[in-house]
């Protein structure tokens, strides 16, 4: 694949799957992923905030299944591992608390979240990694932990791709 569009904002049907997913439900189960690693990070998500935070993730995947993300906006190309045509889905704002430790008031926050998926040339794509993004004192060290984050779905890559990440829709 040539491209450096994905086959997300082509304007053609794919199917997403998420790692290590055998059974179907493969955007709900990202969806809950997100969840647990806002949960994991000190986020508060009350029933109404996590069911937006799930409805903006599976609506943002169903975008993507439609082949209609935004370039640049929703998605964009992975430079760390050009060779293996690694793509990211943005999500910039999603809505959850944070409780201050010292006063126990509740404030509002917002979330980045990306997460990391592989093209093989085919109408489908796979979820490596997931996480919330991550901001160093600056630029350079907010690019170094971005950068481990991407090495970690490099690595999910490398280590699923001989078992199709452990996605029985796709084994031969």
């Amino acid at each position: 694949m040539t491209s450096r569009d994905s086959v997300c904002s082509q304007g053609k049907a794919v199917s997403y799957y998420w790692r290590m997913c055998p059974n179907g439900g493969h955007i709900e189960q990202t969806a809950e992923k997100v969840v647990e690693i806002l949960k994991n990070n000190g986020h508060v998500l009350n029933g109404y905030l996590e069911a937006d935070c799930e409805a903006q993730i599976e609506a943002r995947l169903e975008l993507a299944e439609s082949g209609r993300l935004e370039p640049a906006e929703h998605v964009k190309r992975v430079r760390r591992a050009p060779e293996i045509h690694m793509f990211e889905i943005r999500w910039n704002h999603i809505g959850t608390k944070r409780q201050d430790k010292v006063s126990g008031m509740y404030e509002e926050s917002r979330a980045m979240v990306r997460l990391y998926y592989v093209e093989q040339g085919e109408q489908w794509v796979v979820g490596l990694h997931v996480h919330e993004k991550a901001f160093g004192p600056n630029d350079d060290e907010t690019n170094r932990l971005q950068n481990q984050e991407m090495d970690k779905a490099r690595t999910c890559f490398e280590a699923g791709a001989d078992s199709w990440w452990g996605v029985t829709e796709l084994a031969p």
